[in-house]
């Protein structure tokens, strides 16, 4: 039987609306989409399977697929100990931490759990690779590989790495060496250096400037220009002014933001980083700003402030905010209020979705949000709902598909092949209309007979 036992089958392909049979595997969360279309085609004909076969007719033509085992649904989904549910793996898990749950759930070898994962395409791994022990650099054990001797968890350097600058000046502070020194011992160890604008003797307080203070990686690399926020944190981590450690910058050979105000402060860190938000602004401009930060600023100072400070340094806002907020503005501004700002910069346009679900909780009407945010200089993905979708129906396409999901669709909701197939059974329209309808409503939908193509070419097969 070319179809298998999964599990997880009987709530993937349930052909009702409602998504969450009564059956042992309750799951929730999505598959990746090749695992979807796995099971799709395990099961044609399906309805789904002709809905998509519009985007990418190749599936018509797939008449054998892997044959599922139970114990895949082990590689397929985990669970929470304090959870009921098991969830489907996703790309935002960590492969690791799968592969090592998935071995001691199903209590086979690593390697014969890593042979079916790579027969799943799940992990990139390589059961082969697994007889090799990692050699952990032992056959050169020259210390100064690290890349951090501060910190053993940043690993080593491979070959064809380029040593950077903080490195080179660690290292010659902890050895008393000088750069050409400690450079001409990462020659002879087959590393390129860069050490443009060093001093011949660095000092440890030029190596700690050059550390990536935003955490992207140990250390500070000239692929990019340095951004306020590395220099603020560079400020407050050396009790030094922040021009004043911009000049160092530029000393040290660095591109630094071409605005920069003379009376910056360290306080103004505020303005590019925040916890309740998603990542901080690493950034020169003319990149653009989270309002989600803006407005989050907006809570220690006025707005019309928090605006023109991000000006001083170089960022455009198109954001206006009202000289006399009223309550309405005063809930549509709130980040944490009903419109939805997350993932909404200053280069984008607000999704109408998000207006609509504002709309839903303040009690008024759609166009009287469009105009306010007129008023605020935010453009709106639309004006008004796409042909053929009444607004109880486009709450109807918005709203999480289970009381118990998080919130209704929005921009930063990853929309995949089991969001637009639900969606649109949901509805009862086709899955390229739910994507005309998301895609002008402001969700971002990806390039479906791309993600199809890419989903195809990993269906496990026999």
């Amino acid at each position: 039987m070319r179809t298998g036992i999964l599990p997880g089958d009987a709530h993937l392909l349930s052909t009702f609306t409602s998504r969450r049979p009564e059956v042992s595997w309750d799951l929730s969360g999505f598959p990746p989409d090749h695992v979807l279309l796995w099971r799709l085609l395990a099961h044609a004909p399906h309805p789904a399977l002709d809905d998509l076969a519009h985007f990418c007719p190749e599936l018509r033509d797939i008449t054998s697929v892997l044959t599922a085992m139970p114990s895949d649904q082990l590689l397929l989904s985990g669970k929470d100990e304090r959870s009921r549910y098991w969830r489907w793996h996703t790309t935002e898990h960590s492969p690791e931490d799968q592969f090592d749950e998935a071995v001691e759930r199903w209590g086979a070898s690593p390697r014969d759990v890593a042979r079916r994962a790579a027969q799943l395409s799940l992990y990139d791994l390589k059961p082969e690779g697994l007889l090799v022990v990692p050699a952990e650099r032992k056959a050169v054990p020259d210390e100064l590989l690290r890349c951090d001797s501060a910190r053993p968890e940043a690993g080593w350097f491979d070959i064809d790495d380029t040593v950077p600058p903080g490195r080179i000046a660690q290292v010659s502070a902890e050895l008393g060496l000088s750069v050409s020194e400690v450079c001409s011992r990462f020659h002879d160890l087959g590393l390129a250096v860069d050490a443009a604008g060093l001093p011949d003797h660095p000092t440890p307080e030029i190596a700690e400037v050059l550390r990536d203070l935003c955490e992207e990686s140990s250390w500070l690399y000239r692929d990019r220009p340095l951004s306020p926020l590395q220099i603020l944190k560079a400020a407050a981590v050396l009790y030094r002014g922040p021009v004043e450690i911009l000049q160092m910058y530029q000393r040290l050979e660095f591109h630094t933001p071409e605005v920069f105000p003379l009376d910056a402060s360290v306080d103004d860190t505020d303005l590019f980083e925040n916890k309740w938000a998603d990542g901080s602004v690493d950034r020169c401009p003319p990149a653009p700003i989270p309002y989600m930060l803006i407005l989050l600023a907006a809570a220690h100072r006025p707005l019309p402030e928090v605006i023109s400070r991000l000006e001083d340094y170089g960022y455009h806002v198109p954001l206006r905010a009202p000289s006399d907020p009223s309550d309405l503005d005063e809930l549509l501004l709130d980040p944490h209020g009903p419109c939805s700002w997350w993932e909404v910069g200053t280069d984008d346009e607000m999704p109408f979705a998000h207006l609509l679900v504002a709309a839903q909780r303040t009690f008024c009407a759609p166009y009287t949000l469009v105009e306010r945010f007129d008023a605020y200089g935010v453009p709106v993905s639309c004006r008004d709902l796409p042909q053929g979708l009444s607004l109880t129906a486009a709450m109807r396409l918005l709203e999480p598909e289970h009381s118990s999901d998080e919130g209704h669709l929005s921009k930063e909701s990853p929309v995949s092949l089991e969001v637009l197939i639900e969606r649109a059974r949901r509805m009862g329209v086709p899955i390229a209309q739910v994507v005309e309808w998301l895609t002008q409503l402001g969700i971002p939908v990806p390039d479906v007979g791309r993600v199809l193509h890419d989903a195809l070419a990993r269906v496990p097969r026999p």
